[in-house]
C-alpha cells in the first residue's frame, strides 16, 4: 500500500466531494434539449435532484468528519460550496425552462 502525502489526500477528497454536484449539473443540462413533455426531461431532472441530494449528504458527512479530526480544508470546503450552489442554480434554471415549456 502506498502512502499518500497530505496534499494528495486533500486532492482526492476534493474530487470525491465535487463528483455529485458536477453530475447534478450534467443531468440538469441534459434535460434542456428534450421536449418538456418527454420522459427524458423529467427523468434527467429527477436524477439531477437525486445527485444534488447525494452531494449535500456527502458534503455534510465529509465536513463533520473533517471537523471531528481537526483536518478541515478551507480550500476544499470553498470549492465544494461553490460547486453545490452552482448545481442548485443550474437545477432551478432547468426546472424553470421545463415548466415554462409546458402548455
Amino acid at each position: 500500500m502506498s502512502k499518500q502525502t497530505a496534499s494528495q489526500q486533500e486532492k482526492v477528497r476534493l474530487v470525491l466531494l465535487i463528483i455529485a454536484p458536477i453530475a447534478s449539473i450534467a443531468f440538469a443540462l441534459a434535460s434542456l434539449p428534450g421536449d418538456s413533455g418527454s420522459p427524458w426531461t423529467w427523468l434527467t431532472l429527477g436524477f439531477s435532484a437525486l445527485t444534488g441530494t447525494l452531494a449535500l449528504v456527502v458534503g455534510m458527512v465529509t465536513l463533520i468528519v473533517q471537523i471531528a479530526r481537526k483536518d478541515l480544508s478551507l480550500r476544499n470546503t470553498t470549492i465544494f460550496a461553490i460547486a453545490y450552489v452552482l448545481s442548485i442554480f443550474v437545477f432551478l434554471g432547468s426546472c424553470t425552462a421545463a415548466i415554462s415549456e409546458v402548455d
